[in-house]
């Protein structure tokens, strides 16, 4: 279990399970192997694969599992960026990505 406050990187093993309790706004990337995501009241699961990242900003519990065989997830709250950068952020995670990657960063180093 784990509530999120600072950069977090985490090997998973096959069948091994991550829970986030409460995450509120948070940016999981699959740094290797594969990664299944489960948010808690959203009908639709998440699979990310090598190097694919996600932003989810939903405060409901999420379970991160791997797909296939062991895996290192990072996952970055994005109240870890500052006031400033949250201040700009565009409504929706995926305008936060496309800013984020503008900067030449990868969601990794967010």
């Amino acid at each position: 279990m784990s509530d999120l406050n600072q950069r977090l990187v985490r090997r998973l093993r096959k069948h091994q399970v991550q829970r986030f309790l409460t995450p509120r706004q948070l940016c999981l990337r699959a740094e290797h192997g594969t990664l299944w995501v489960t948010v808690d009241g959203d009908p639709e699961d998440y699979v990310l694969d090598p190097g694919q990242s996600r932003v989810f900003d939903r405060a409901a519990p999420m379970i991160v599992t791997t797909l296939g065989g062991d895996a290192v997830l990072s996952a970055v709250p994005l109240a870890s960026l500052g006031p400033r950068a949250r201040s700009r952020q565009q409504p929706g995670p995926a305008a936060w990505l496309r800013r984020i990657l503008a900067t030449g960063m990868s969601p990794s180093q967010a």
